[in-house]
């Protein structure tokens, strides 16, 4: 079964800085250069009614920012989808960052499915 943690251990084994939601900056941790990864859980939505069989449904989001004029960038799309994504689907955008001379390339799953222990009354 694909989880959101599994996910993540994936993305950070293609040996690009990651980090979650966004970089922060600091004077012993500048905001690495380009390439690297941002991932995102913008929703998740819990159900279940029997009180032993509650379901997590979570949403997932990976972000690759690449110079915009770096050669290759189609070669790191293909690394991430074949490392992170081989198992799952997945609907890809590409957008240019114009004032950053940068192109994110995200990838976004819906849904991924876990089954969580029951609620205690």
């Amino acid at each position: 079964m694909v989880t959101v943690e599994r996910l993540i251990e994936r993305a950070k084994a293609v040996g690009l800085p990651i980090a979650n939601m966004a970089f922060e900056e600091t004077e012993e941790s500048p905001v690495p250069p380009p390439p690297y990864l941002v991932y995102l859980i913008p929703h998740q939505k819990k159900r279940g009614a029997d009180v032993k069989n509650n379901i997590k449904e979570t949403d997932f989001s990976l972000e690759l920012y690449t110079d915009q004029f770096a050669l290759g960038r189609e070669d790191l799309e293909g690394i991430v989808e074949e490392k992170v994504f081989f198992d799952v689907e997945t609907e890809k955008y590409i957008a240019p960052i114009e004032s950053e001379n940068m192109v994110q390339s995200a990838w976004e799953v819906n849904g991924l499915i876990q089954k969580m222990k029951g609620v205690k009354k």
